[in-house]
């Protein structure tokens, strides 16, 4: 958020990871200052109840308290403390507050910034500083926010743990030997940990859900479309999006409202007279019992709030959906990345990306074989088909959104290196495929454009957060946030 910088220039430092030492999230000597959302510390700072200086102060220092998390990329105190004060100047110089004035916000790396480099968690970009701001970051900035830094991922969002090569692993501040979940694994550490109150991410096919449910906070997938894409490093423009992290719905509704230049979804204060699909095919297939126990529990208690669950099948869902997002990210990628270094990164090519690239995402520069446009055609025709499906679905038996969770097990360990351990994932005692094991249960909303809000349901019995998702139409995003605020009452666990 360039224009709140400064004069002096900002230097991006890299945050390494450091021994583990998993401790209990908690306030510490920053009393309750970090358990405030969005919203409430916005308006103590707009009263001068709180200002932004030491608000800023307060977040700076959990940041480095809980550094081994390795949450962020870049990250430059004296710059944030100097906003900050910048804030509290225009406030009291009674300048026009915005909603979300002085309130420090992380952003993922693949998200343009002027006032620090955007690296996109690769070597070859690692000194990579943008002209100009994306237009989601010059939004956040309008409304009065702060850039606190640049989060860590999964490289150039290309997976769904963030152990990143370059940068090291983000670690779950549930349990640091934990992964995070990716791609957008920083943002979602971030704001769990209490290093933020909020934080932008990326979804292609989970990267904001997966992470959101694995470490314990609200996260949104947003219709797709919904908000400006111009300055993001891109996968595939049929998939991508942009999205917000926080820990309760009102700050994603505040969130997005901001973000898609709209008035705030009001809040739904009851389930009573929703009706929700519950396919128990297909997204219920190979879970965890632990995450099974979990989402029948969270069942009961949107049923106890009047919801009305209806479990019905979508049927042919995983005929259709199969292969469709691999197949559109793998032909729009090495089409669109170009264009991306082309304007925000002359000079770079594919060839130096590559070069530097990540043993677990050096595959994804592979030239596409003479087929792609073929398949890449054909995934869109399915794509077609797939969204068509859910509309239909909804339309027989009258449904308003629908719920599963997003993924089928707790957070994995991070393991002895930075690459993904093959074959796959341990899932009640079967090793199941990566792709499968975190693209499941979140390919679908992305294929078929739904927006996808993400709530934590409970804990396991080892304090490893267990999420759930539930997706309305395309393009009812209101509806589906304004639905969140009853289910987070009625989901609410003490995490």
């Amino acid at each position: 958020m360039a224009e709140h910088a400064g004069a002096d220039e900002i230097g991006a430092r890299e945050i390494g990871p450091s021994e583990i030492g998993a401790g209990e999230i908690g306030p510490g000597e920053t009393g309750d200052l970090l358990e405030l959302s969005v919203s409430e510390a916005s308006s103590l700072i707009r009263t001068g109840e709180l200002t932004a200086s030491e608000y800023a102060d307060a977040l700076i220092r959990q940041c480095e308290r809980r550094s081994h998390c390795n949450a962020f990329i870049g990250f430059d105190p004296h710059a944030v403390r100097l906003a900050a004060h910048h804030a509290d100047r225009a406030r009291a110089n009674g300048q026009r507050l915005g909603p979300l004035h002085g309130i420090p916000i992380a952003v993922k790396d693949n998200i343009n910034t002027a006032a620090l480099p955007t690296t996109g968690g690769t070597a070859a970009l690692s000194a990579n500083r943008p002209e100009s701001d994306a237009v989601v970051v010059r939004r956040l900035a309008e409304a009065g926010a702060l850039l606190l830094g640049k989060t860590n991922l999964h490289e150039l969002g290309r997976g769904w743990t963030s152990l990143n090569a370059t940068f090291g692993p983000v670690r779950n501040p549930r349990r640091e030997d934990r992964i995070a979940g990716g791609s957008s694994g920083g943002s979602a550490c971030a704001v769990a940990a209490r290093m933020t109150p909020a934080a932008l991410g990326t979804d292609t096919e989970g990267s904001i859900r997966i992470p959101a449910a694995l470490c314990g906070v609200a996260g949104l997938r947003p219709s797709t479309g919904r908000y400006p894409m111009e300055g993001v490093i891109p996968i595939a423009a049929s998939l991508d999006t942009v999205g917000p992290f926080a820990r309760c719905v009102a700050d994603i509704a505040l969130l997005d409202s901001v973000l898609a230049n709209v008035a705030p979804a009001p809040a739904r204060l009851d389930l009573r007279g929703v009706r929700i699909g519950v396919p128990r095919t297909y997204y219920l297939d190979g879970l965890d019992s632990e995450v099974e126990q979990i989402f029948e529990r969270a069942l009961a208690c949107l049923a106890d709030r009047g919801a009305d669950l209806v479990f019905a099948d979508l049927t042919g869902l995983d005929t259709l959906v199969a292969g469709v997002a691999a197949a559109l990210i793998r032909y729009e990628f090495a089409r669109l990345l170009p264009e991306y270094l082309a304007v925000h990164a002359p000079g770079m090519s594919m060839r130096d990306l590559a070069a530097g690239a990540g043993p677990n995402v050096s595959p994804a520069f592979a030239p596409p074989p003479p087929e792609a446009g073929e398949r890449h055609r054909a995934a869109r025709e399915a794509q077609r088909r797939v969204r068509a499906l859910f509309q239909s679905y909804q339309r027989e038996y009258a449904l308003d959104v629908i719920v599963h969770p997003v993924v089928p097990m707790p957070a994995p360990p991070i393991g002895a290196g930075p690459v993904w351990p093959p074959p796959g994932v341990t899932i009640a005692g079967r090793e199941v495929p990566e792709e499968v094991a975190f693209g499941r249960n979140v390919s679908p909303a992305s294929v078929a454009g739904l927006p996808g809000l993400v709530l934590p349901a409970g804990a396991t019995p080892e304090g490893l957060p267990v999420g759930v998702e539930f997706n309305a139409a395309s393009g009812h995003d209101e509806y589906l946030i304004a639905a969140g605020f009853a289910a987070e009452s009625a989901l609410r666990p003490a995490l």
